[in-house]
């Protein structure tokens, strides 16, 4: 799938934290952005503290907002899902 700056995507987690907040929401988990300021390509903006990967713009793994690399979060998210 080929995704562009400004689309955004919706998460609907499985864990307990992600029901609990769609419960409370009504909605979706959480919601990511894409964004492209990164010559390699399209980089997923989202807040989680759920991820072992390095953030790409700060370089170690961070909880809270971060940016990754987009076809792989998107396979995660589709492997554990």
């Amino acid at each position: 799938m080929r995704f562009e700056s400004g689309d955004l995507l919706f998460f609907w987690g499985t864990d307990r934290l992600s029901r609990f907040i769609r419960a409370g929401t009504w909605g979706p988990s959480h919601v990511g952005m894409v964004v492209t300021f990164d010559p390699e390509g399209p980089l997923l903006v989202e807040s989680t503290t759920l991820l072992d990967t390095p953030c790409r713009v700060k370089g170690k793994r961070i909880a809270g907002v971060q940016a990754n690399d987009i076809d792989a979060r998107t396979r995660q998210y589709t492997d554990n899902g």
